[in-house]
């Protein structure tokens, strides 16, 4: 009887992980490389941006003292 429980439980996680594989197998890797790219490219352009305004606020900081 424990053999038939153990054995059971085992295939319900071995189906699991097969549906785990089933939906990564129909992801686009490529799609979502390209999208985490454009991403970071925008997050390293506004990191850019901020840094420019920051050295721009203390500019005119010390012109004003």
């Amino acid at each position: 009887m424990q053999y038939k429980i153990t054995k059971s439980k085992r295939l319900d996680e071995l189906e699991s992980k097969a549906r785990e594989f089933e939906v990564l197998s129909s992801v686009n890797l490529d799609k979502i490389l390209s999208l985490l790219e454009s991403k970071e490219k925008k997050i390293n352009d506004l990191q850019k941006s901020e840094d420019n305004i920051g050295d721009y606020v203390n500019a005119i900081t010390k012109l004003n003292r």
